[in-house]
């Protein structure tokens, strides 16, 4: 095992903070530009979050002792994996389901 100086790991992280800086900088500079695109894209993160999140619940679900635990889990990351897939394929459709929801949440407050 190797020691690393702080210095060295100074260096790296710095190098790495500014590189996702400017990555977010220009990601939010793009989003006002080209609101549809932006929207589409967080309908797309949103799907695979659920996928992703889905799989996880299965996993999950393999490891649980109870049965009811396991039958809940299964169910639940079945749904959550088929809702994912669902909205990344028809991602258009969600993305005006989306703006209409964030738009009454606005009207509520």
């Amino acid at each position: 095992m190797s020691a690393t100086s702080i210095g060295t790991i100074v260096k790296d992280s710095i190098g790495w903070s500014v590189g996702l800086s400017v990555l977010m900088i220009v990601a939010g500079l793009l989003a006002i530009l080209v609101p549809p695109a932006a929207g589409v894209a967080v309908v797309f993160l949103v799907a695979w979050m659920l996928v992703v999140s889905g799989g996880a619940h299965l996993v999950f679900a393999w490891y649980t002792r109870t049965t009811g635990g396991m039958i809940w889990e299964l169910l639940l990351g079945i749904a959550y994996v088929l809702v994912g897939v669902y909205v990344a394929w028809r991602r258009s459709h969600w993305h005006w389901r989306f703006t209409c929801l964030r738009k009454a949440s606005w009207n509520w407050s």
